[in-house]
């Protein structure tokens, strides 16, 4: 059996990726990159599982405990066919009992939109979201 290693990029090879072109991520922000991953915000709509995009209002998004909610990033993300990322919940998110993806965390090599984000709240209480929120972290990595 062949050992699978993966090697994420740094943030000095995001950058270079990004000025190649081989990455491109909309409304990029040097201060949303990290020595390993690019920070993305909560978009502007959202779905309750009922076929509408609806719009996220001023105050935020509320999730109810045990709710599902779909949202996208504010962030499109455009891949090369040599690259690849994955999507984590922020640790401030996964703290307060927030999950924002359960199983599509994957994005394939040529991917080019915003990340559809699965969000589940597994508090006890309401937790409001807001707009432009850090809610996920993308993890680039080239495909062999």
């Amino acid at each position: 059996m062949r050992n699978v290693f993966y090697m994420i990029f740094s943030k000095n090879t995001i950058l270079k990726k990004i000025k190649q072109n081989l990455i491109k991520i909309t409304d990029f922000n040097l201060s949303s990159l990290e020595e390993a991953s690019y920070d993305l915000k909560l978009g502007s709509c959202f779905d309750k599982i009922k076929q509408t995009w609806d719009p996220i209002s001023f105050h935020g998004l509320q999730i109810e405990p045990g709710s599902f909610v779909l949202a996208k990033t504010q962030e499109k993300i455009t891949l090369s066919p040599k690259i690849a990322c994955m999507i984590f919940t922020t640790s401030s998110l996964a703290k307060q009992g927030v999950d924002v993806i359960q199983s599509s965390s994957f994005c394939h090599p040529q991917t080019n939109n915003e990340i559809t984000l699965e969000i589940v709240n597994h508090n006890s209480q309401p937790i409001i979201i807001k707009q432009r929120q850090n809610v996920a972290k993308a993890i680039f990595m080239e495909v062999i």
